[in-house]
């Protein structure tokens, strides 16, 4: 009903708010409450509350600090952002990028930056 991605899902739940909310009270029609409800009740039992992702939860503080620090050095930065460094602070500049990094994205660079690749003699690339 709300769509097969995030796209779709917000886009059928803003439908719904603007075809049946008056000033002063937001409205879903019956069938797109409904069906929010439902993946609201999902992600919280699979995602919000799931043992196995508040054990991965565990490890984001330390990621962002290591991204956080990496990036305070301006020669780090995208160019794009060194501008930022130089009139707002490197701390924002950090601050700003590292929050605007999606999950995927954090963990790439995390990776990238932190996580030896194995490799062997003579070879040039990863495993």
């Amino acid at each position: 009903m709300l769509g097969a991605g995030k796209t779709p899902r917000i886009t059928a739940l803003i439908r719904s708010l603007v075809a049946n909310s008056t000033a002063g009270e937001l409205r879903m029609d019956p069938v797109t409450l409904e069906a929010y409800q439902a993946l609201g009740a999902f992600l919280h039992r699979s995602v919000y509350v799931n043992d196995r992702a508040k054990r991965e939860e565990r490890k984001v503080p330390q990621l962002i600090q290591s991204l956080y620090q990496y990036f305070l050095e301006p020669d780090h930065l995208p160019a794009y952002l060194r501008s930022i460094a130089e009139t707002e602070g490197r701390e924002r500049a950090a601050a700003d990028y590292v929050a605007g990094m999606t999950d995927p994205y954090a963990v790439a660079v995390f990776q990238e930056l932190y996580i030896p690749r194995f490799w062997s003699p003579g070879s040039t690339g990863g495993t």
